[in-house]
């Protein structure tokens, strides 16, 4: 374990000089073998080597007794460096093989999403001509197409935010969710893989909460969907289902890591010519793929088998059992016995939220610094305005006796949000800061995101949104 090829360094040196690292846990694991049965076998060992690099042991332990005293310690280490490296590398492979399936999920979406904005693009253009021409000769018509333009600037922002919501990098943690609302929440981006000739149903009636990584599960729900998209030759049709399911003992048998017994099937069915029991038993294999290879590389299914098992559950292919033909993929994930509250859409705001104080706005896009700045300014407040982060700094510098929030942009040039944050921030303690943006993954660190919990505004916001959150900020200042 540490690496030596001559015995006489052992000799002379106690075992608190030898293993400075693992002392505490051989006492603990002595402790627990008095107070327990003897033995014990699976404690991983870390040891430290003389060129600083790091090997791991798997250790068995059993304390022998002689006329009713303990008289020896016996330890079996068993070398599992080369194991848990391999186990890493195969976690970064499983990792790489994620982020590969969400590229190609995003290029499918581009298309679907370039159409929808296009069609609001049509919407809003024209009725903004509608309103201009009617101002003045009938303002009745005039409303009605600023209303109109409003409903879908309102449906651009939703695909937008789903979009980036599942674009974001996830950080890979699961916490508690309720498995109907991802999907359906889910499902506005799901139709955008899907052509026009196939149908996408739903019947989602599991009401079911679970511990899982939400990022993890919509790539697991939009690779099943990519691969039944591709088993429809012609018109047909995907339907997406949930239930609560207890396992049998087949299931239990074929499955021996599965703990639990209370689960949530979650099935994807389609009307394709479904799949021969020699295809079945090799479809989650890694790169193995009925498919020409224009159409895959044959990993998306063995990254749904990864992810699902990660998760303590599996994936089960079967065919549908009604009259139609098709596949069934029924991915069963263990039920959590928690309760989540179902995801509720925000009351609008009805309140009007006035101040007097002096606001900095930093944004790099002239047209939404404008818009901001006249929003600010009907609500009652003095406004300063910085068209980058630089810029940010310096009016700051200038004003900052009178500063009471800086509304900050994530990306600009010249200097980002993180840094003019964090130098407002050291300038003038407990000033109220807000950073807004469509996404901030690469700009602020998670790490950074976690510990410091800075408000957050996402774009594009409405009026409310924006009022409401620098009363609060401010109101948390003066208190």
């Amino acid at each position: 374990m540490r690496g030596e090829t001559d015995p006489r360094v052992f000799y002379g040196r106690s075992m608190a000089e030898l293993a400075r690292e693992t002392l505490p846990r051989i006492v603990g694991l002595i402790q627990h073998l008095i107070q327990g049965d003897n033995k014990r076998d699976g404690v991983e060992v870390r040891q430290a080597q003389p060129d600083g690099s790091v090997r791991y042991a798997m250790s068995n332990a059993h304390l022998v007794q002689l006329d009713g005293h303990y008289t020896r310690l016996w330890v079996i280490l068993r070398d599992i460096t080369e194991q848990k490296r391999l186990q890493a590398e195969h976690e970064a492979l499983q990792l790489q093989f994620r982020q590969s399936q969400r590229m190609e999920s995003l290029g499918l979406l581009a298309g679907g999403i370039a159409h929808d904005f296009n069609n609001l693009l049509v919407v809003i253009e024209n009725c903004a001509q509608f309103a201009g021409e009617d101002m003045e000769r009938n303002p009745t018509e005039a409303r009605t197409s600023l209303r109109h333009m409003k409903d879908a600037s309102t449906k651009a922002a939703a695909l937008v935010r789903s979009l980036m919501a599942f674009a974001r990098p996830k950080t890979g943690v699961a916490k508690p969710l309720l498995i109907d609302d991802l999907i359906t929440e889910l499902l506005t981006l799901l139709r955008r893989l899907i052509p026009g000739r196939i149908e996408l149903n739903s019947q989602l009636h599991s009401g079911a909460a679970m511990e899982a990584d939400p990022g993890q599960l919509e790539q697991v729900l939009v690779n099943l969907v990519i691969n039944a998209v591709d088993a429809i030759a012609d018109t047909g049709e995907i339907t997406l289902t949930t239930r609560i399911c207890t396992l049998n003992e087949l299931q239990r048998a074929a499955h021996p890591w599965v703990q639990h017994n209370d689960f949530v099937n979650i099935s994807v069915c389609d009307t394709g010519p479904g799949v021969t029991p020699e295809v079945s038993s090799r479809i989650f294999e890694p790169f193995f793929t009925t498919k020409t290879e224009a159409k895959g590389s044959g990993l998306g299914l063995s990254v749904v088998w990864g992810a699902v098992k990660l998760h303590g559950g599996f994936v089960e292919v079967t065919d549908r059992n009604d009259k139609n033909s098709g596949a069934c993929f029924q991915v069963f994930l263990p039920r959590s016995s928690g309760v989540v509250q179902p995801t509720k859409a925000p009351n609008p705001v009805g309140e009007v939220w006035l101040g007097t104080e002096t606001i900095l706005v930093a944004d790099d896009h002239e047209l939404v610094l404008g818009v901001t700045k006249s929003l600010l300014e009907r609500a009652g407040y003095r406004v300063l305005v910085a068209r980058d982060g630089q810029e940010a700094l310096d009016v700051f510098e200038a004003n900052k006796d009178s500063i009471n929030l800086v509304l900050l942009d994530a990306i600009m040039p010249k200097i980002t949000g993180f840094t003019a944050y964090q130098k407002i921030q050291a300038a003038k303690p407990g000033v109220g800061i807000i950073v807004a943006s469509g996404h901030t993954s690469d700009v602020f660190p998670e790490e950074w995101l976690q510990a410091t919990k800075p408000v957050m505004l996402s774009k594009p916001f409405r009026s409310e949104e924006l009022l409401k959150s620098i009363r609060s900020v401010l109101s948390q200042g003066s208190s």
